[in-house]
């Protein structure tokens, strides 16, 4: 194999580790705007004006999709509040693209931490096109030994969207309900369309030179 066709199959070789999932990626965690994440919707949200507070329900939207939350209310409470009495407290996540999905979690006030902690049991759905879901993994009971964050597994699934539930958001001191911290989806990308064509091009693109360089050998040789 000359020089020429080495660096291109080297490259070739480069282009498939850089678009192939690797195992690494396993620990990624899609529920982040970094990686594409976005927030669809909850079932409650914590009302504008609650006890007189400055509320951003955006900034609490956004805090459940990063690692760097910044305060949502005047008192530095970074946390999405449910609305109080919230039958069944959830929220639902675009992960940005079709991703392996096979651990889903969150970081959220416990028992015991007193405030506004979530009840459960919690649970999660998957969805390819947010409109219909189909359940992951187990659910976590929520009690005095359940530590934060938490999490339930299972076989890896294709999805796009996840749905958290966190069980009934009760009353808490007459204003607001269950708090969350952060969401967490985890598992290996699903490369895209674009992704697999370069691929397959610079995989290609090798096998022709190959075949060039063969062809060139049974070239007769005149006198």
């Amino acid at each position: 194999m000359n020089m020429k066709l080495s660096g291109l199959v080297a490259a070739a070789a480069l282009v498939a580790t850089a678009v192939l999932p690797q195992a690494a990626s396993a620990a990624t965690n899609f529920a982040l705007t970094s990686v594409g994440a976005s927030f669809v919707s909850g079932s409650s949200i914590i009302p504008l004006g609650t006890f007189g507070l400055t509320i951003d329900q955006n900034q609490m939207r956004l805090n459940l999709l990063t690692n760097t939350p910044a305060a949502a209310i005047n008192n530095t409470d970074t946390r999405y509040i449910f609305d109080r009495n919230d039958p069944d407290a959830n929220i639902v996540i675009n992960l940005g693209q079709l991703r392996q999905i096979s651990s889903i979690g969150a970081a959220a006030t416990l028992p015991v931490d007193g405030d506004r902690f979530i009840l459960g049991p919690f649970t999660a759905d998957l969805s390819t096109d947010g409109v219909s879901f189909t359940p992951f993994g187990g659910s976590v009971t929520i009690d005095g030994s359940t530590t934060s964050p938490f999490f339930v597994t299972g076989a890896a699934q294709t999805a796009q969207y996840v749905r958290y539930h966190f069980g009934v958001s009760p009353d808490y001191f007459g204003g607001g309900g269950s708090a969350v911290n952060q969401l967490f989806a985890e598992g290996a990308g699903v490369p895209e369309p674009t992704t697999w064509a370069l691929m397959l091009f610079g995989i290609g693109l090798a096998g022709a030179s190959l075949r060039h360089k063969r062809a060139t050998r049974m070239v007769p040789v005149r006198l």
